[in-house]
């Protein structure tokens, strides 16, 4: 399947990645699900995707560990940098200033507060693939 109907949802939720993925997946798209970095960097690595949707506080192994917020905003970066025309979409259940701002510097597409309705991201993401 072509760049074009595939979505990657970066989120560590079981039911959030249950739920919207297999919508998704019922209406035609091509799911990939990471749940933590560096599964995420994967995913990234090896294929191209419409819309990626990310949580931005993500568990991790890494160095960023002491401030789970910095890793949904290096992803973030990294996807900004490396894939210019993939459309991003921010979950986050709080925010502090300095990741609101750093949020804000890498320019998602759109920026969603948990609890989220699964209907209405659903629609966000379709709407975001079909804009391309």
């Amino acid at each position: 399947m072509n760049m074009k109907k595939k979505i990657l949802i970066v989120e560590d939720e079981y039911s959030t990645i249950e739920d919207i993925g297999e919508r998704l997946k019922n209406d035609g798209y091509e799911v990939d699900v990471a749940c933590d970095v560096k599964e995420a960097m994967e995913h990234l690595k090896e294929s191209e995707y419409a819309v990626v949707l990310l949580d931005i506080m993500l568990p991790t192994r890494e160095v960023i560990e002491r401030d789970p917020e910095q890793a949904g905003v290096e992803i973030l970066k990294n996807l900004k940098k490396d894939s210019p025309k993939t459309r991003v979409v921010v979950l986050t259940a709080v925010m502090n200033h300095r990741t609101h701002k750093e949020i804000k510097e890498y320019a998602p597409d759109e920026v969603m507060i948990k609890p989220v309705d699964g209907n209405e991201l659903c629609e966000t993401l379709k709407g975001l693939v079909e804009r391309g």
